[in-house]
């Protein structure tokens, strides 16, 4: 099932990702809430880890490389789909990257992240991540197991993330104590 419109939308939800995920972190740094910004950060940098790592482990070729002769031409859409489409087919590196899909791992946990650290944004990055959740399939850059599996590992990265965060920031806050002791001396 394709149509037109719905491809050029979802084109944008998948492509917005790049922006997407750093939404959360900029308004936080913004308003000065650098404890928040940081465990935010962590969470981000983390599940980008856990994504390549998942890419190392488990190579596998998204099933846009693979199924290209089959795609229907309803999901290159009126025009924003089909560049969108174009310069994702047309990248010349094409490593092993879809297990798991990073796109819907970002998906889910922005907008939990903002839900989390800052409310307002909740509602603005909901339906964007839901959008992008629902592209990775539908313009057949992911395969269902990949979607499944990101969902499946999106509280482990949030909990992985918060759990560096805290052990980065004590040991950031013992040196810092250990370079006062030295100058005093």
């Amino acid at each position: 099932v394709a149509s037109r419109p719905l491809s050029d939308v979802l084109s944008v939800c998948y492509f917005a990702y790049y922006p997407f995920v750093i939404v959360v972190p900029l308004f936080l740094y913004a308003r000065g809430q650098y404890v928040q910004y940081q465990r935010v950060t962590a969470v981000i940098l983390v599940t980008f880890l856990l994504s390549f790592v998942g890419y190392v482990l488990i190579p596998a070729i998204g099933p846009h490389k693979l199924f290209d002769a089959t795609r229907p031409a309803a999901l290159d859409g009126y025009g924003i789909a089909r560049y969108g489409y174009a310069a994702m087919r047309d990248v010349t590196y094409e490593p092993p990257d879809v297990f798991p899909s990073g796109h819907t791992l970002f998906g889910v946990l922005v907008p939990a992240l903002a839900w989390r650290f800052y409310r307002p944004l909740f509602a603005w990055l909901l339906p964007m991540g839901v959008g992008i959740v629902l592209a990775t399939f539908y313009l057949r850059f992911h395969y269902l197991v990949d979607i499944i599996a990101a969902i499946a590992l999106a509280p482990l990265t949030w909990k992985l993330g918060l759990w560096v965060e805290r052990r980065v920031s004590a040991w950031s806050s013992v040196e810092d104590l250990e370079f006062a002791d030295a100058r005093s001396d």
